[in-house]
């Protein structure tokens, strides 16, 4: 193996192995000048075409699938079936995937129609709509701000309890709001001024 360099200097985003594996793998057999082809694109975006390929491959393993270049709406439409179904990946994902197997399509110089067909733009874009319908996992952030901690105070205030109790319910708020709040951001600032 020998390293294709650009240049010495600046960032090495560029810099990939020629001879590397993936890279032939991912043409398919054409074999243009290579230092060319390689420093087209940055060693992550050959990383995420690999990816995508693999995925592609694991797709035709799974199912059983044999993957023809170019590769054809049928293949496609499974393709996208199984990602979102199946192996549960979101559909920014699966776009993701999609427009790297159009690009190695593009790169092997043969019709990538299939990727861009209006059928896989709207089973993805239907996964997107499904995603709303799904109950949220993420836990929101709770945070105390001083409208809500006005608010609490304010009726706290209001309750015939006892000092005592107010100052059991009303103290953590406003402890949670000291902590994590940045209260040079939060409280207006005093201008000072000079009398002459």
């Amino acid at each position: 193996m020998r390293l294709v360099i650009g240049s010495c200097s600046g960032s090495f985003k560029y810099l990939v192995l020629h001879g590397d594996r993936r890279i032939h793998r991912i043409l398919g057999g054409l074999n243009p000048h290579p230092d060319l082809l390689v420093a087209a694109y940055s060693s992550s975006t050959w990383q995420k075409i690999d990816t995508a390929q693999n995925i592609l491959e694991n797709f035709a393993l799974h199912t059983g699938v044999t993957i023809t270049w170019p590769v054809n709406l049928t293949t496609i439409t499974g393709f996208i079936d199984w990602a979102i179904i199946h192996k549960n990946l979101v559909p920014s994902s699966v776009r993701s995937y999609l427009s790297h197997i159009k690009l190695i399509h593009k790169l092997r110089g043969i019709d990538a129609s299939a990727c861009e067909n209006f059928l896989c733009k709207t089973q993805i874009k239907g996964a997107t709509n499904l995603q709303f319908y799904k109950p949220n996992s993420r836990v929101a952030k709770k945070i105390m701000t001083l409208p809500l901690l006005k608010v609490l105070g304010h009726s706290i205030a209001i309750c015939d309890w006892s000092d005592h109790s107010k100052c059991v319910f009303g103290l953590p708020p406003v402890w949670h709001f000291l902590a994590v709040s940045d209260l040079e951001n939060c409280c207006p600032k005093r201008k000072t001024f000079i009398m002459h």
